[in-house]
């Protein structure tokens, strides 16, 4: 079993992050040995796109986890181990029909191969690649127990299957690495790093964070769980309300929240806080905030609205949100000791990719960081950025 290690290993920890903020990599085997079921994988993901997830590619997930950059509505990264035929035959028409994106880490010197198993081959490799649905990365290039080899052998593994897909692969630059077997310890991950990988997936089954070391990047198996059973496991943010209408609760648990988790105050249990937990940040000038992000699916007019928990005396009267638009940037200052436990609306923006509100300490009491509620809306009828 691998041992979980320090992030002493060059592993970076965003200073400005909230460790609760949670992403679920799913892990698949195309393969009924292991648990494959096509009509089980079809309900999957129709449950995903039903519930309003949205795919991510390996880059996007580390851009996030390391440069902090927002994340679309519901993010779920899906991967599948091995490169089994079943890959190209089966999960790929499904995500397909679904526009779905899915990471396909391959063993390299099985490619093509139909020696008792069967494996995709190159060809089939480019056409998926193409599609721009399917991301092939490495898992190694003959699929052993890494950490039970001596270290050339498992530099072999590691560099060998890198250059054999960008050999094969056009205009590709493989960067993620899949511990067979999820075997891995430290000379492992400081080989991956020297090779030129940037992230390494193993088989923990939990939840990422902002804090999860990008070598030891947790997966959920999701190989013959029923429906049943995986709506169960996707239910990780059950905990937080709907909106009231389309569009996306943001909440300060959620991966487009983050924060300077050392000049925040989490309490936990408030009557009225949004998914059961808020925070809190002292008056001061302005120089501590907080923000929610999200990259939207089109660019529009969008309705934004703040929630926080029910009020206390001590709350600001002139709680800042600046919200970052096409048009440039708007601060709406409301009275926090008011109005608590509820959505309130704080106008109709324009936003082109993402979209973007600050909340700061620049009050007259105990500003409170909770929700935000973001969702489509008709145009202005005035040539107005904000509308109230």
């Amino acid at each position: 079993m691998a041992r979980h290690l320090p992030t002493a290993l060059g592993i970076l920890l965003l200073g400005a992050a909230a460790a609760h903020a949670q992403v679920p990599i799913l892990m698949y085997h195309a393969h009924p040995n292991l648990g494959y079921n096509e009509t089980e994988f079809r309900q999957h993901m129709d449950h995903l796109v039903e519930e309003g997830y949205t795919t991510i590619t390996p880059d996007e997930f580390l851009r996030w986890r390391l440069e902090d950059e927002p994340l679309p509505p519901r993010p779920v990264f899906l991967t599948v181990d091995d490169n089994y035929i079943l890959t190209y035959t089966s999960m790929y028409p499904i995500l397909k029909e679904r526009n779905m994106v899915i990471t396909n880490f391959v063993i390299t010197n099985s490619v093509g191969a139909q020696n008792g198993l069967h494996y995709v081959g190159w060809d089939e490799l480019r056409e998926m690649g193409a599609s721009g649905l399917v991301i092939n990365e490495s898992h190694s290039a003959s699929h052993p127990h890494l950490s039970t080899l001596t270290e050339g052998q498992s530099w072999h593994e590691l560099a060998a299957s890198k250059q054999a897909m960008e050999s094969n692969l056009v205009d590709r630059t493989i960067e993620h690495f899949c511990y067979p077997y999820g075997d891995y310890d430290e000379r492992v991950i400081e080989q991956a790093i020297e090779a030129g990988y940037a992230a390494g997936y193993t088989v923990i089954d939990e939840l990422n964070y902002r804090d999860t070391p990008v070598f030891e990047l947790r997966r959920l198996w999701a190989d013959g769980r029923t429906l049943e059973s995986f709506q169960e496991m996707m239910s990780y943010d059950d905990h937080i309300p709907s909106p009231p209408g389309e569009g996306w609760a943001l909440d300060n648990s959620s991966p487009h929240f983050t924060h300077e988790p050392a000049a925040w105050n989490l309490h936990e249990g408030a009557p009225g806080a949004h998914a059961g937990s808020h925070l809190q940040r002292g008056p001061g000038t302005g120089t501590v905030r907080a923000r929610w992000a999200v990259a939207l699916p089109e660019p529009g007019w969008y309705r934004v609205h703040a929630w926080w928990p029910s009020p206390t005396m001590d709350r600001a009267s002139d709680a800042p949100y600046e919200i970052h638009h096409t048009g440039g940037s708007t601060t709406v200052r409301v009275d926090q000791r008011g109005s608590g436990g509820q959505w309130n609306a704080l106008g109709v923006f324009r936003f082109e990719d993402t979209a973007t509100v600050f909340l700061s300490n620049d009050t007259d009491g105990t500003v409170t960081a909770d929700a935000i509620w973001i969702e489509s809306a008709e145009a202005p009828a005035q040539d107005m950025m904000v509308v109230y």
